[in-house]
């Protein structure tokens, strides 16, 4: 490696990553909308959402984030069996970008238009089917969950399809937040059909809208059944696991976006509609490499639903449980 100190930004490089690490480069970087000519049918509304964090970006944008690291000797390790590092491989001056502001945005309104369509679908089954069980008033109880559990169902499964659509969104982050909701509502509404809706998740039309369309693992006391209410403890607990979340999704991107998100470098393991060779899916640069993006995405969702959580306890009072723990 050259003497000279690159410039390693965490968050731009991956828009020259190779062709191989194309999917991590665009779940991260591609535009929100496909085209800058495209027109949305929500673009002022996304606007209005890009405008509200735009200053905030800009002020952070403007800190220097970017640190040296020094020039250092050449490293053996393990006895001399092959693993080194060579004089000055990691000197340079680093640089920690933050993510696209629009692509945050996005994120943030489909995430909001899938809640939306929740609390529609928490709506109809309260009012028609969960308070009759809570009142024990069993007339037609069952034909209303026959046909309103499976309209409801199927409207759950082919609803994200035209919702992406209609939003305008090309950026595949964006469109996995905009349907994960709807994978919950689908646990909901047969949750609801076949009666085994949590009782203190009955006990208000407030409180099951929360449980219903809110993705959150809601808890409640064993002996009274309400929801259990977060602590003063809780929320500071919360804020602490969010920024243990933030300091290591950045150190992984600062670690991981230099090489292209393939640390172990290239490997002959190719696309999934193509030939498969094991002993090329068993190489250990393609095996780290898996290894690596894994960890990077679990991180991600980890991060999502500690943000989620804490806004959750903090704005609704509702104790949440602790999800997304690192299996790796």
């Amino acid at each position: 490696m050259a003497t000279s100190a690159p410039t390693n930004d965490c968050f731009a490089a991956m828009a020259s990553a190779t062709a191989n690490v194309t999917s991590m480069t665009e779940i991260l970087t591609l535009p929100l909308f496909a085209g800058s000519d495209s027109c949305s049918p929500i673009d002022s509304v996304n606007g209005l959402a890009v405008g509200a964090v735009d200053s905030l970006h800009r002020a952070m944008t403007s800190m220097d984030l970017s640190f040296d690291v020094p020039e250092h000797p050449s490293f053996d390790f393990a006895g001399g069996i092959g693993l080194s590092l060579r004089q000055n491989s990691l000197s340079g001056k680093y640089e920690v970008t933050l993510p696209d502001r629009s692509t945050l945005a996005g994120a943030f309104m489909g995430f909001c238009s899938a809640l939306f369509f929740g609390l529609i679908f928490a709506t109809i089954l309260y009012h028609s089917i969960v308070k009759y069980e809570k009142k024990k008033e069993k007339l037609n109880l069952t034909l209303r969950k026959a046909v309103i559990g499976p309209i409801l169902l199927l409207t759950a499964i082919l609803l994200p399809y035209p919702l992406v659509d209609f939003l305008g969104y090309d950026n595949t982050a964006v469109r996995f937040t905009t349907c994960l909701p709807f994978a919950l509502f689908m646990f909901r509404i047969l949750e609801a059909v076949f009666g085994f809706v949590p009782a203190g998740a009955k006990s208000s039309y407030g409180t099951y809208c929360a449980y219903f369309s809110l993705p959150f693992d809601m808890m409640f006391d064993a002996k009274t059944n309400e929801p259990i209410m977060a602590t003063e403890q809780d929320v500071r607990d919360g804020q602490v696991d969010v920024a243990k979340s933030v300091a290591c999704i950045v150190a992984l991107c600062s670690v991981l976006s230099p090489f292209g998100y393939a640390p172990f470098g290239e490997s002959n393991a190719g696309e999934f509609h193509e030939g498969i060779v094991m002993s090329d899916y068993l190489d250990y640069r393609h095996l780290g490499n898996c290894f690596a993006i894994a960890f990077f995405f679990q991180q991600g969702l980890a991060l999502g639903f500690c943000i989620f959580g804490n806004s959750i306890q903090t704005i609704l009072g509702y104790k949440v449980k602790r999800s997304m723990r690192n299996p790796l």
